[in-house]
């Protein structure tokens, strides 16, 4: 599936199935939002996305 031009918020994105979820969808070419509330984690997961070329901006939430 093309995900070319969208926008994909994942809840739980910086652990396990929300993180992998992350990696495929932004494979496929959409622009991920990371949400989660383990900061650490997920500014790590942002940066390793971008540093795929990925487009990837991590939110930190409750």
């Amino acid at each position: 599936m093309n995900f070319q031009h969208k926008t994909v918020i994942i809840t739980g994105a910086a652990n396990g199935i929300g993180e992998a979820i992350a990696y495929g969808y932004a494979k496929e070419g959409a622009r991920v939002v990371l949400a989660d509330i383990d900061e650490e984690k997920g500014k790590y997961l942002e940066e390793q996305l971008r540093k795929g070329s990925y487009e990837a901006y991590f939110k930190k939430t409750d």
